[in-house]
């Protein structure tokens, strides 16, 4: 007897075959990077060409026009940027209308990134023969299709500048600005108001001068370096002249001295955080281990532990300001300045009892700093830096006696500078 039934016919194959497809692939890759308008100048050529750019401010459903002498002010107004830069590769074209006996001037430029023109956009330049011309922008061609990009305008001169036509155009202004390049070229906007351009502008004539006069009074021909003044024998400030020598490049010292950097190395010897390294830190939590005390110590001290070349024990230099610690006990300051200091500067200038700075300054507490403090201090912190106040501190230490300049210069400097790029 059969133990199974034997099917007439093979079953069915049920099985659904796969099916194989090439995945969606894209056939263009987009590079959605962001190009920055420093980038973009590189590719921007020609001659520079510096013009008052008066570019209109539109509404909504507002029409883009050339100068109107009729228009009244309320409907035709203007956003002024001065120094705005045009690079040309071509000289301004003349082409003679013989038939209304005129003469018609146009050209081509590209306009730098910060700037979106429109036509009707005017611009006073200079048309070569020490007048001043007014150009009407006519059209306006996008250069990439980059969201900071360059444009070429082409533009027409419709008139000689005179004060009659300044003064129309002043009459439509609503606001002045001025065109940074050097904001362009570090990819910042470089459209910024008239007040904060000039303050940098003030800030930087201002530096350069306190680093022609520091250079020219304090530099110690004899060692090569900078030895604190005033002093019974020549001292040297080791963290001091460290910082001045990163401070100040090469190319901005006046005769291109060359700064001598001795070494105070003890064995096992810890360099501090000192107030300079704040200065370039502007970290706050530094206040909590900043080494707010310092010495004066013979320099004779570091002959058994210092380099023979460069040493400081070797340079002729008979004290050196060091920090005070239990291995260290010397307990000497410097000689302590004999006339008033003006309070807005310092308290008093010390490296023992505080080193430069007082106190107050190392506590954190503002209200009994002094004005220069106040502002370190804000500099440290990222507060902004009142440049009124550091004008003002600036003719203080002009007025000031030797060694009160002497340490107040890198603090001033610094000030000029992080407040400059602040603004």
């Amino acid at each position: 007897m059969p133990i199974g039934k034997v099917p007439s016919k093979k079953p069915e194959n049920t099985a659904i075959p796969p099916l194989i497809k090439s995945p969606d692939v894209l056939n263009e890759v987009i590079d959605t990077r962001y190009t920055p308008r420093k980038s973009l100048m590189t590719y921007v050529g020609g001659r520079s060409w510096v013009a008052d750019f008066y570019q209109q401010i539109l509404g909504p459903g507002s029409e883009p026009m050339a100068l109107q002498h009729d228009e009244q002010n309320t409907t035709q107004q203007y956003r002024r940027i001065r120094r705005t830069v045009l690079k040309v590769n071509t000289d301004l074209q003349h082409n003679p209308e013989k038939d209304q006996g005129q003469m018609e001037v146009t050209g081509v430029a590209y306009l730098m990134p910060g700037i979106i023109p429109n036509q009707g956009d005017m611009f006073i330049a200079d048309v070569g023969d020490g007048r001043g011309g007014l150009f009407t922008v006519n059209d306006v061609e996008i250069m990439s299709i980059y969201n900071d990009t360059a444009y070429q305008i082409t533009y027409e001169m419709t008139d000689f500048w005179d004060q009659a036509i300044q003064k129309l155009l002043d009459d439509k202004v609503v606001e002045t600005c001025v065109y940074d390049l050097d904001y362009a070229r570090t990819g910042m906007n470089p459209i910024i108001a008239s007040d904060e351009f000039f303050n940098r502008e003030k800030l930087t004539g201002l530096e350069l001068s306190l680093i022609e006069h520091f250079f020219n009074t304090f530099y110690d021909g004899e060692y090569e370096t900078f030895t604190i003044p005033s002093q019974l024998k020549s001292t040297y400030d080791p963290y001091y002249v460290r910082f001045i020598d990163k401070l100040i490049d090469y190319e901005q010292r006046p005769r291109r001295q060359r700064v001598w950097q001795f070494d105070e190395a003890l064995k096992g010897y810890q360099r501090p955080t000192t107030i300079w390294d704040m200065l370039v830190g502007q970290d706050p939590h530094m206040f909590k281990y900043v080494q707010k005390q310092m010495q004066v110590i013979p320099a004779t001290y570091f002959r058994s532990s210092t380099a023979l070349y460069g040493g400081i024990a070797y340079s002729g230099i008979f004290n050196v300001v060091y920090p005070v610690s239990d291995r260290v006990v010397i307990n000497l300051d410097i000689n302590l300045p004999t006339v008033p200091i003006d309070p807005r500067l310092f308290k008093e200038v010390s490296v023992y009892k505080t080193y430069v700075l007082s106190e107050a300054f190392y506590a954190e507490r503002q209200v009994d700093m002094t004005e220069l403090e106040r502002q370190v201090y804000n500099l440290i912190t990222g507060a902004p830096i009142n440049v009124d106040k550091v004008v003002d501190l600036i003719d203080v230490y002009f007025a000031s006696t030797g060694i009160v300049q002497y340490y107040a210069f890198p603090l001033l400097v610094c000030l000029c500078r992080t407040a400059r790029y602040r603004l």
